[in-house]
């Protein structure tokens, strides 16, 4: 049967659907009674039509229905396609077709999302396909076959409307996040496989914001949602609680950062004005007297022209002073960037905003014992650990160009200390430098586990013993021996991660712990640079 609301004209193929529609009317007031008419096309008699509307208790167009109905083409013989309301019309034969069940229906969509979205992950190495596809599946299944449940029970169709709300928040944060890393070509390394992906973020969140308009009328409202998490997320953050207080401090130090960039910068010109306006007097200074001497004395002008040279010479020196941006070169080390096929890997800021390799061109490959002695008197691996957010390389340009290179000029020269370290990259990156600083020549791993988390350590390829493997990461709560270096006897993939204690005290003489089963390893001994 197929009713159409006389108000907006908006057509029904069943009652249950018109009867939702009530009180949803666009050309009704809120407590207006909604009228009704078939439509040109059905198949129902006058009759049918009374006892239909009848036996739903729904109002015609007025009160006499064939008269208010007459523009309608009524079917002139007898309907079976309401035979249950008049005896004297004959039932409907049975339909021979199977019909399955709704929930077996909205089971096998599951599923097919679910093997879809495995296949995907073996292509690109993440999980989030797997969440989106059943995401849609359940979310179709819920419109298609189960929305009565939603709109008898008002407590599931608020947790129903509040899902959607932050399901399509999620994913709209996905989407920008998917595309920084495709445009920037530091996502896959399948790009078609990427933009296939991206487009199918966005044709899911176009359905997906098409069925929240659709459930507008429910509550909690698209505004409130949002509201409440800015809220949640605020308290959290000043109360300490992780990750969101490190979201926090992030955000805080970015801004920070960036004001004190633009101030820098500012004054950086400020100051090259002056020194330009103070080479140019100088310049001036030494011309005259240049002039001066040469109606007197021959050697007074070879006076002058080596003060020019020494003006020139302290200018050019004065210049040179600053790690080159081009080469990476500052004295006697050399800055490189640990680049993995994923991009350019990130810390929390120890160095800077990425991974700083400073390597020393005079370190050398050390014997074993030298290395002991080496990692005794370090103290990297004192320092506890603590779980940071680290960004996956969002930034503009060159990864060289985002990095502060006066601080890492300070920090060489030791004018300033490094921040502590925090998570295994840091521990990593810290070793490194400290022991090229040693003289000793040190490599940086990045490798993953089976279960899709990362972790970071260092390499030193010693004279009499080969590679050797160190994990300096610290310890949570500083909970281990007093020297928290440890040794990883063998590392390749498709074997266990288990390290053990290099110098174990107080009664620590067991392994540290398994912690997965590493997949891929990347081995990185200066980095790249530009």
């Amino acid at each position: 049967m197929d009713i159409i609301c006389a108000k907006c004209g908006k057509h029904f193929s069943s009652i249950e659907s018109a009867r939702d529609h009530s009180g949803h009317c666009k050309g009704s007031s809120k407590n207006e009674e909604l009228h009704w008419i078939p439509s040109k096309k059905t198949k129902l008699t006058p009759e049918e039509w009374d006892k239909l509307l009848e036996a739903f208790g729904i109002q015609n167009i007025d009160k006499n229905t064939t008269e208010g109905a007459k523009n309608y083409p009524f079917n002139k013989k007898p309907s079976t396609r309401i035979g249950s309301f008049d005896k004297s019309i004959s039932p409907r034969k049975p339909n021979k077709r199977i019909r399955i069940p709704k929930w077996l229906m909205a089971l096998l969509l599951t599923a097919i999302c679910t093997l879809v979205g495995l296949t995907i992950n073996l292509l690109i190495d993440e999980l989030f396909p797997i969440f989106l596809l059943i995401g849609f599946s359940g979310i179709f299944s819920i419109n298609r076959w189960f929305v009565y449940y939603i709109k008898k029970y008002k407590p599931i169709g608020i947790l129903y409307r509040l899902i959607l709300n932050l399901f399509i928040l999620a994913l709209l944060i996905l989407i920008i996040w998917f595309g920084i890393n495709l445009f920037s070509q530091q996502f896959s390394e399948n790009v078609l496989v990427g933009s296939l992906i991206f487009l199918f973020e966005i044709a899911l969140f176009i359905w997906l914001w098409r069925i929240v308009n659709k459930n507008s009328w429910r509550r909690p409202s698209m505004k409130l949602t949002l509201t409440c998490l800015i809220i949640a997320f605020l308290v959290f953050a000043f109360a300490g609680v992780e990750p969101m207080a490190t979201y926090k401090n992030n955000a805080l130090d970015f801004f920070s950062s960036s004001y004190k960039q633009l101030t820098g910068s500012l004054s950086e010109k400020n100051t090259a004005a002056t020194s330009d306006t103070t080479t140019l007097i100088q310049t001036e200074s030494t011309t005259i007297i240049s002039t001066r001497t040469i109606t007197t004395k021959n050697t007074t002008v070879s006076t002058s022209s080596l003060i020019s040279s020494i003006t020139i010479t302290s200018t050019t020196t004065s210049i040179n002073t600053g790690i080159d941006f081009k080469t990476g070169i500052y004295k006697n080390n050399y800055l490189g960037l640990v680049k993995s096929p994923e991009g350019v890997i990130s810390g929390t800021d120890c160095y800077d905003e990425f991974i700083i390799l400073i390597n020393n061109k005079n370190a050398t490959n050390p014997t074993y014992a030298q290395l002991l002695d080496f990692l005794e008197i370090d103290k990297t691996d004192e320092y506890p650990y603590h779980y940071a957010f680290s960004p996956l390389g969002f930034y503009y340009g060159s990864a060289e160009s985002n990095l502060d290179l006066e601080k890492l000029k300070n920090i060489i020269d030791g004018i300033i200390a490094p921040s502590d370290p925090n998570i295994c990259a840091d521990f990593a990156e810290r070793l490194h430098n400290n022991a090229e600083k040693a003289g000793i020549r040190c490599g940086y791993i990045s490798l993953d586990f089976d279960d899709g988390v990362g972790h970071a350590l260092n390499v030193f390829e010693t004279i009499d013993r080969g590679l050797i493997y160190i994990d300096d990461t610290g310890t949570i709560g500083g909970i281990g021996p007093i020297n928290n270096d440890t040794i990883v006897d063998v590392l390749e993939i498709g074997e266990e991660y288990n390290p053990r204690f290099l110098f174990p005290s107080g009664g620590w003489y067991i392994p540290s712990g398994e912690m997965g089963i590493v997949t891929d390893i990347y081995i990185t001994w200066d980095g790249e640079w530009n």
